[in-house]
């Protein structure tokens, strides 16, 4: 952890962009700490990487020199959705939004790692756009610079993943998935990491937490979901009975449903002992409002608490009154403590090099930078079976990386996982309280 932080505060020289290939020859240099935003007089001549520069057809590669201890050298492919085939709008999609902000907190962590050079491989990278079609996509599987790639990171959604890691496993590629959840992409491909948690992961969270951290009983714990919803239940219902729990109580609401009118929750609490009631559905604010209001009218006086999903924290109309009262809380895999000083000096430091604030996807990408370099420097290219097969946490801006291998059978996320396995998957989710006028972390 201390190479990473003593990393946030650095600015390297310049950085190398050409022709959609760089290549960082991490060279100890000197070290500067940015200065804050408001210290700086004239304004930023700054902008976030340009995905025309950034991304270029072009075979010519240059490097910077080389100095010092000889170091390995890993080939990385960089596969996001700049779309520059497409003409850039007053509003950006947000798919060249997520591109553009994931890479340029890589472009930090680049420039960090050749200050820290010692403790960091070398790294070739090249920077591939997935374009906006599928025959854009079909031919950026021919490009040759994505062959020549040992770990590729993107893309970052569903359908050129499943496309990219049926092409990187036939050509036993490392392929890092930085964004989508699913957990149904692939089988018997251990060199797939998955960094966000799955559904799956997130409903045995809360469950570790309630049963096993909190102490409640299974008798305390009520499902609640639409019919739609009800196949999400098992996620919960298979951990608990993995903790000799019996079977949780379900409240499932027809899909027509409006409200939950009709639906007394009192009924469902125990004198005396506080009821947990979760609900794993993103239906809506409307839809959450209406449970919430209707929980709290019918409880009566017990003592009760919500557990909701990371969509929650988009909804942005629900009356902090509510959340207080019932003890709401949601589960996430990315917390950024914006308090913290390497947080702020990371925040510091992109503003200065790119004239705006970095956005979630910005953070994002230095941890995967750094923890696709830090596993290279310690594992080689079997990182992903060696990683998996004596898991430590790997901190990271928003809350850390802890990888676990995908088991074809289920079992509770803190059991030990065979042999075999079918790709790896970081299971580190947080669980936030609403608290006063915000959710904190628990």
């Amino acid at each position: 952890m201390n190479k990473i932080v003593a990393a946030i505060g650095v600015i390297c020289s310049a950085l190398f962009l050409a022709c959609g290939t760089t290549s960082y020859r991490t060279t100890p240099g000197p070290v500067a700490k940015s200065p804050t935003p408001e210290a700086k007089k004239e304004p930023v001549q700054a902008a976030l990487p340009d995905p025309e520069k950034v991304v270029q057809s072009k075979e010519e590669q240059k490097e910077l020199p080389s100095k010092g201890t000889k170091r390995p050298v890993y080939r990385l492919a960089v596969v996001l959705p700049f779309l520059t085939d497409q003409e850039e709008t007053d509003s950006p999609s947000s798919q060249r939004q997520f591109a553009v902000q994931f890479y340029a907190g890589m472009q930090l962590a680049f420039e960090s790692m050749s200050i820290l050079a010692a403790d960091y491989p070398q790294l070739v990278v090249d920077v591939l756009d997935t374009k906006g079609s599928e025959e854009a996509f079909e031919e950026l599987l021919r490009n040759p610079r994505l062959n020549q790639a040992e770990v590729i990171i993107g893309p970052n959604r569903n359908a050129p993943l499943l496309k990219l890691a049926n092409w990187a496993k036939a050509n036993r590629k490392i392929l890092i998935s930085p964004q989508s959840p699913s957990s149904s992409l692939v089988e018997q491909y251990p060199g797939f990491v998955q960094l966000n948690p799955s559904l799956k992961t997130h409903c045995a969270r809360v469950i570790q937490y309630l049963r096993k951290e909190r102490g409640f009983g299974a008798e305390q714990l009520v499902l609640v979901g639409k019919e739609k919803e009800a196949d999400r239940f098992s996620y919960f219902q298979e951990v608990n009975k993995a903790l000799l729990g019996s079977p949780l109580k379900e409240i499932i609401l027809p899909d027509q449903s409006a409200n939950f009118e009709k639906i007394d929750f009192g009924n469902y609490c125990r004198y005396g002992k506080t009821t947990a009631f979760i609900m794993p559905s993103w239906a809506g604010q409307d839809w959450i409002v209406s449970f919430l209001s209707r929980l709290k009218r019918t409880k009566g006086t017990h003592t009760v608490e919500v557990y909701g999903m990371p969509q929650w924290l988009d909804y942005a109309q629900i009356e902090a009154e509510l959340l207080r009262e019932l003890n709401v809380h949601v589960t996430t895999a990315s917390f950024i403590d914006h308090k913290e000083e390497q947080v702020r000096t990371f925040e510091r430091s992109f503003v200065t090099k790119f004239g705006t604030l970095p956005e979630e996807e910005a953070f994002a990408g230095w941890d995967s930078a750094f923890f696709v370099a830090a596993m290279l420097q310690r594992y080689g290219l079997s990182f992903p079976e060696k990683a998996t097969a004596s898991p430590e946490l790997f901190p990271t801006f928003r809350g850390g990386f802890y990888l676990r291998r995908n088991q074809t059978t289920s079992a509770p996320v803190d059991t030990e996982a065979p042999a075999g396995f079918n790709y790896s998957e970081n299971i580190m989710v947080h669980i936030l309280r609403f608290d006063q006028y915000d959710f904190i972390k628990i």
